[in-house]
């Protein structure tokens, strides 16, 4: 056997061993889901980088790899300048009867890319169908992602009886699950549109309890946090004193 046809076979062998099954591909997809699923971010992102797609053989298998990359791109800050990938997950999904949740994440995860992007119209429109089809969801965790997103397009489009409806909706979801970090923000999303619609009493209430939440958020989170106060509690005293005078 002569030395390049060994070379050649070795080569193979190789590029064999490399290239993964339709069935390891959607093991990794699994995998991949369950990173998500327990906030593992980083790992999930190293992980669906070294997915072929080229063995993406089946419809199924190109939605939810499409839907995962969209997902964990917009949720680690990552530039996303098309929306064909999430696109193509919401066409195989309106098509399929059993991926309910599916669909409503591709909904939700293509509202607010275009909302980054300045298509505002759009972004509501996606994420009301979002929040239509996670109505059908016994599971609030998709719902609560979504009222904070529709209270934070409301309150941003001067919306604030709507804005208020949407942080009331998350307040009913947080409490039910005892969830204490979507408590603190359900509070101060509470205490921005009640400030807003001129109820500064109201909101005065729900700073309160979004102080008393306030170590429950993360870090990074609790100068957000912090500055709405800050505002509020600014806004509100000026009125008082107008009030006074």
């Amino acid at each position: 056997m002569n030395k390049p046809f060994l070379i050649l076979l070795l080569f193979t062998v190789i590029l064999c061993g490399c290239r993964r099954t339709p069935s390891e591909t959607s093991n990794r997809l699994s995998e991949i889901d369950s990173l998500i699923r327990h906030n593992q971010l980083d790992s999930a992102f190293r992980i669906i980088d070294m997915v072929d797609a080229g063995n993406l053989t089946s419809s199924a298998d190109s939605a939810a790899f499409f839907l995962q990359k969209t997902q964990l791109l917009y949720k680690l800050y990552k530039p996303i300048e098309s929306t064909d990938m999430i696109d193509y997950s919401i066409k195989y999904y309106e098509n399929r009867k059993g991926n309910v949740e599916q669909l409503a994440d591709a909904y939700f995860y293509k509202g607010a890319i275009v909302y980054d992007q300045g298509q505002v119209k759009d972004a509501i429109v996606c994420m009301k169908k979002a929040e239509y089809t996670a109505e059908k969801l016994a599971s609030d965790n998709i719902k609560l992602k979504i009222y904070e997103n529709l209270f934070i397009m409301n309150e941003e489009a001067g919306e604030r009886q709507l804005a208020l409806g949407y942080a009331k909706k998350v307040l009913r979801l947080a409490t039910a699950a005892k969830d204490k970090i979507q408590l603190a923000r359900a509070y101060n999303n509470i205490a921005v549109a009640y400030n807003k619609l001129n109820k500064a009493d109201s909101a005065n209430i729900y700073i309160k309890k979004s102080m008393e939440m306030l170590h429950y958020i993360p870090r990074k989170e609790q100068i957000y946090i912090l500055n709405n106060i800050g505002a509020q509690l600014i806004a509100t005293n000026r009125k008082r004193q107008r009030q006074r005078c």
